[in-house]
């Protein structure tokens, strides 16, 4: 793996960007020296040199091998939505493919990463506490990383298991008949 970040949201505000802008910028400021590929990006965008220099590979609409070659490439994936997701596919396959996971700590976001210790939450919009966090992951050594993504893989398997979904469900109906 590499040290850098993925991230494929796109410019979308919803998705986080500006907040994930904001906290490169920071990581600059202060000389360090992380990239972030991020997908779903336009070449005629009129700001991709400035998004270049500031850390950013962009990438427009990719195919399944292209995102493959960018997951080879990076350590950690960051989901900085701002807008509360009830499920971001993106959570678990960072997850299953043993990825560390920035995320905001909104909406679903927070029930996907509960006790996976590969996964950081930073408050909503808070690029500072963003930076702080890819500052301490960009710092990890390939041994720690690769300790928390296996531990943070086999937690979400169990976690999301099929009998665990199974059985909560059963408890959730059992519940509920039990009130009417």
């Amino acid at each position: 793996h590499g040290y850098d970040f993925g991230y494929f949201g796109g410019s979308n505000i919803v998705k986080g960007f500006r907040v994930l802008l904001m906290a490169l910028a920071l990581l600059k400021s202060k000389r360090i020296p992380a990239t972030v590929h991020a997908t779903k990006f336009l070449n005629s965008d009129k700001h991709e040199e400035s998004l270049r220099r500031l850390g950013f590979a962009l990438y427009g609409k990719v195919e399944q091998c292209e995102y493959d070659r960018i997951y080879r490439q990076i350590s950690a994936v960051v989901v900085p939505s701002i807008w509360a997701e009830p499920l971001a596919y993106v959570i678990p396959e960072a997850i299953l493919k043993g990825r560390i996971v920035v995320a905001s700590q909104i909406g679903g976001i927070k029930e996907q990463v509960e006790g996976i210790k590969s996964a950081f939450l930073f408050r909503n919009g808070d690029c500072e506490q963003l930076a702080e966090i890819m500052i301490y992951v960009h710092g990890l050594s390939r041994e720690r990383v690769a300790d928390l993504t296996i531990q943070g893989r086999l937690a979400f398997l169990k976690k999301f298991s099929n009998a665990k979904t199974l059985e909560d469900f059963v408890n959730i109906l059992s519940q509920v008949s039990c009130t009417t």
